[in-house]
């Protein structure tokens, strides 16, 4: 389920500043033990896979519980809500595109990212919009 989230991540067992600027480790995770992450730290792939999985409990999927989604979709907006964070997603057009499965606008407002400049982040945004609307 969140093969998508490794793939575009990438694991790395030593903390790295994101190209945000922003001290990150495992796999994309920002936070480890309710900490923020910091220079020198240390995960094991097992420890960052668990994090992985805790912080999608807790962080993500709260924020699409009410949306009717096939399992590809539900990958595909895991995968941009980990990235861009549930506060963004909630208060977005494109949570009201799912809703009201508006699947023109859907592709419309799933650009996040479109103009960063960051091919990988382009990538992924396509990937994921191509995963969701696959399964209409």
């Amino acid at each position: 389920m969140y093969d998508l989230i490794k793939k575009y991540e990438g694991f790395k067992s030593h903390s790295y500043q994101c190209p945000s600027g922003i001290w990150t480790i495992g796999y994309g995770s920002t936070y480890m033990n309710d900490e923020p992450v910091k220079k020198g730290m240390k995960i094991t792939q097992q420890e960052a896979e668990n994090l992985l999985h805790k912080w999608i409990e807790k962080e993500v999927l709260p924020y699409i519980k009410d949306l009717t989604l096939k399992e590809k979709q539900k990958e595909a907006l895991i995968s941009l809500i980990y990235n861009i964070g549930g506060p963004a997603f909630q208060k977005s057009k494109l949570r009201i595109a799912i809703k009201n499965k508006d699947y023109s606008e859907i592709c419309k407002q799933w650009d996040f990212g479109f103009n960063s400049g960051l091919k990988g982040l382009i990538k992924r945004r396509i990937e994921e919009l191509y995963i969701f609307i696959n399964e209409i």
